[in-house]
């Protein structure tokens, strides 16, 4: 045999193994993208159980923050409205004492006068 005859019948059975080979490229290009795809989902999946935990853990703070605020706010309001009664305590005793005393300018002037307290019958 010629070496041309050798290679032609070399490149004859070659070419079955390359179609093969060509038949495994597109396979293990479909493979990559399948497996580029699975990579993102798995990614995608990671990063929501990650904001799923984050979450979980601020719910678990504002549980626990709310009642403290609540009971904070409830504290408060009692605060306030004590200080408020005793305002109005306050305000009571000066209004109180302002009309006594003008009730007693108002006798005296009454008496100083001899004019009669029209509001007395």
């Amino acid at each position: 045999m010629t070496d041309e005859k050798i290679l032609e019948t070399l490149g004859q059975l070659l070419e079955p193994i390359n179609k093969r080979l060509d038949g495994q490229d597109t396979a293990l290009a479909s493979l990559n993208t399948a497996i580029e795809a699975l990579a993102e989902g798995q990614k995608d999946i990671r990063e929501r159980i990650a904001t799923k935990q984050v979450l979980e853990a601020l719910g678990k703070r504002l549980d626990t923050k709310i009642p403290t605020a609540t009971e904070a706010l409830e504290e408060n309001q009692e605060a306030a409205k004590l200080e408020i009664r005793a305002d109005i305590i306050n305000l009571n005793a000066k209004i109180i004492t302002k009309v006594q005393k003008h009730e007693k300018s108002i006798k005296s002037l009454h008496e100083g006068t001899g004019i009669p307290d029209p509001n007395k019958h």
